[in-house]
């Protein structure tokens, strides 16, 4: 079995060739899309940026997937209950109502919610363990409801956490743990090179242990083969100069990553409306009075 290589880009890589990455050795790209700015607010790659880099990855081959590193200090930071964001339309949420811009009509193959850290951040009260868990359900659950709804194309919803962190809150073990169908995505950070690399070396020359992560105490009901490494950013070197990106590993085989993820090659539009056929016009009832009132005729003549 032979696990699959992709690479985690974010914005700033948008100019990047990335048939040039699919000659590397690559076989899937994951999309940074949005989390915490650095002045405390929801932060979201730019829309047209975003499909941009998506219609590339569709022309190189490459499967496509994504994150969202969700920020639950922001409903404390701006006095939200759980009971508001509960009530909350999926066009009123301001992370639902922008994931549905970015992601609606994309054909991406798995999306992946990030907890760890950083999701404590508020400046305006403790984020709770039941904080934690609840927004992890409120984003999957809207996110399913979504594509169900036809609103979203279908793709496999996962969560980019550490063990520990997990581990040390009950309640988000105990929701992830009750949906086996959430994949995992683990960052195992570790230094590939203490040198800038080219894509293929990164790729293909520096061997890791990619064993599946066992550690979770909330695998057992899961699926091993649908679980990623994060393995952390790395410099190295594009078009001769030297850049920051990271490396991911499919832990699965590629019979496993086309049964289970069904990455699509193709961008996928809203199919057309078809046009309306026109109903034919109804009689008018001066039409209606003038045809009784020939057949009256008629019928008189007659008599």
């Amino acid at each position: 079995m032979s696990n699959l290589k992709g690479l985690l880009l974010n914005e700033s890589h948008s100019a990047i060739n990335f048939k040039s990455l699919r000659d590397a050795g690559a076989e899937f790209v994951t999309i940074h899309i949005g989390g915490k700015s650095e002045d405390n607010k929801l932060a979201f790659i730019n829309p047209s940026v975003f499909a941009g880099m998506v219609q590339k990855a569709y022309d190189a081959g490459l499967a496509i997937g994504v994150r969202y590193d969700l920020w639950v200090g922001y409903w404390l930071h701006n006095g939200y209950t759980m009971q508001d964001v509960d009530r909350m339309p999926n066009d009123k949420h301001p992370i639902v109502s922008q994931l549905v811009n970015l992601l609606r009509y994309k054909a991406v193959s798995f999306m992946s919610v990030g907890l760890y850290e950083m999701s404590l951040i508020t400046g305006s009260g403790q984020v709770t363990d039941s904080w934690l868990g609840f927004a992890l359900r409120d984003i999957t659950d809207r996110l399913l409801m979504l594509q169900r709804a036809g609103v979203l194309l279908p793709f496999k919803l996962g969560v980019y956490s550490r063990a520990d962190f997990v581990n040390a809150n009950p309640s988000l073990e105990s929701t992830i743990g009750a949906r086996p169908e959430l994949y995992i995505h683990a960052p195992k950070w570790i230094k590939l090179s203490t040198t800038a690399p080219t894509i293929s070396e990164l790729l293909n020359k520096y061997k890791v242990n990619v064993a599946a992560p066992a550690i979770f105490g909330w695998t057992s009901h899961r699926k091993k083969s649908l679980s990623y490494w994060d393995l952390g950013s790395q410099d190295v070197v594009i078009d001769g100069a030297a850049t920051d990106i990271g490396v991911e590993y499919y832990l699965g085989d590629k019979e496993d990553f086309l049964t289970e993820i069904k990455p699509r090659l193709k961008p996928q539009e809203p199919a057309p409306k078809p046009e309306p056929t026109p109903a034919p016009e109804a009689d008018t009832l001066k039409q209606i009075l003038d045809e009784l009132k020939a057949i009256r005729q008629i019928l008189s003549e007659r008599l």
